[in-house]
């Protein structure tokens, strides 16, 4: 077997093609009735045609062969109804009980977005975790710091284009919505009230090298899906906080404190913890808007 990136197993394989079938790189090709890697440097590593070889002869190199594993019977996949049911079920949670949340479970909730698909398999998405008391509350002075600073050079821009009597853009209008909460959390850090993170006893922010990534919003999107789903049958409820995003970007010690490297882009971020409020309906919504072809 000539191993690099990806090779086969010639004392397995049975030339039948699958591989050649499913692979988008055109890495196998078929001579004399044999099957071999022809173009290993333009294997994405997506794993399709080990997943569908019958004898299970193609390794790679660097990923782990047990995760690799059967896959499920179609019984075990949930029906399409109950699948909706619990998309509905999620709701964001702003009420948290005062206790920590165990290492295990965040690690399966990025697990989660590890196992998300990418654009080209790149797997671009990064994660930084605060889970103490310490760090949350390092993280929450700076943002609330940083939102209200915002708050303010956003009302100078406002008052000045109003002085000039022109009409704000949508944007800036949407900037003036955001600075009047801004300035309503930081009075309310000042009084020990968290109306940003609620008090959440875990935070997850997901990051992107956007050299990695042609669409990274898309890549760590999906994942993020993924991973709030996953936190539901934990018994963890979540709430994105765009606002973080924002102050993020805007401030390169928050960067800094996060770990996050100075090139990437922060995409989403969300709060985590056990909920302290039980909700009785599902989730209702505008009608889709759909135009069909």
């Amino acid at each position: 077997m000539n191993m690099e990136i990806i090779g086969i197993d010639e004392k397995l394989c049975v030339s039948c093609g699958s591989c050649i079938n499913v692979c988008i790189g055109d890495v196998f090709k078929e001579q004399d009735g044999i099957t071999s890697v022809t173009a290993p440097s333009q294997c994405l590593l997506c794993g399709h045609c080990k997943a569908i070889c019958p004898e299970d002869a193609i390794n790679f190199l660097g990923l782990n062969p047990d995760e690799f594993e059967p896959m499920p019977p179609k019984e075990d996949i949930p029906l399409p109804e109950k699948l909706q049911t619990f998309f509905r079920s999620r709701r964001s949670i702003r009420i948290f009980k005062k206790m920590s949340v165990e290492r295990e479970k965040l690690e399966k909730v990025i697990e989660a977005g590890r196992f998300a698909p990418t654009g080209g398999n790149r797997q671009p998405v990064e994660y930084s975790v605060a889970d103490t008391p310490e760090i949350l509350g390092t993280i929450l002075d700076t943002t609330v710091k940083t939102l209200v600073a915002m708050a303010i050079k956003t009302n100078e821009t406002v008052a000045e284009i109003e002085k000039q009597n022109k009409a704000l853009s949508a944007k800036q209008r949407i900037g003036q919505f955001y600075a009047k909460r801004w300035l309503q959390i930081g009075e309310m850090h000042k009084k020990k009230i968290d109306g940003l993170f609620y008090h959440a006893p875990a935070l997850i922010i997901t990051h992107v090298n956007p050299a990695m990534s042609v669409a990274p919003g898309v890549d760590a999107g999906i994942a993020g899906a993924q991973m709030i789903l996953l936190a539901e049958t934990l018994g963890l409820g979540t709430c994105f906080c765009g606002f973080l995003v924002l102050a993020i970007e805007a401030n390169p010690e928050l960067k800094n404190i996060l770990k996050i490297p100075p090139g990437n882009k922060t995409q989403f971020t969300f709060m985590a913890g056990y909920p302290d409020i039980t909700f009785k309906r599902l989730v209702a919504r505008n009608p889709a808007g759909v135009t069909w072809l």
